[in-house]
């Protein structure tokens, strides 16, 4: 996912790596988003449990934290829900 506009930057991949993938061992694997479909039903873990998983040692608040990305779960639903046709 590439942002646009002011607030597009908190659903750019690039941008939210910058944040929390900073240490010298990468978490490439944090990338792509994965969705599953059921029974016509589109499922996705919400940003903010998946990225806990992913980098349990973020601080919550500071240069590297969640605090940083705090609107891009919101940006993040709607690229992924625009991205199968959702409402």
């Amino acid at each position: 996912m590439t942002g646009e506009g002011d607030n597009g930057k908190y659903h750019d991949d690039a941008y939210q790596m910058s944040v929390v993938d900073f240490k010298e061992y990468k978490s490439s694997a944090y990338l792509p988003y994965q969705v599953l479909v059921v029974d016509g039903e589109v499922i996705a873990l919400h940003m903010r449990f998946r990225m806990a998983v992913h980098f349990p040692d973020l601080s919550m608040m500071g240069k590297h934290s969640f605090m940083t990305l705090m609107p891009s779960p919101k940006a993040i639903q709607g690229a992924l829900t625009a991205a199968v046709n959702g409402e």
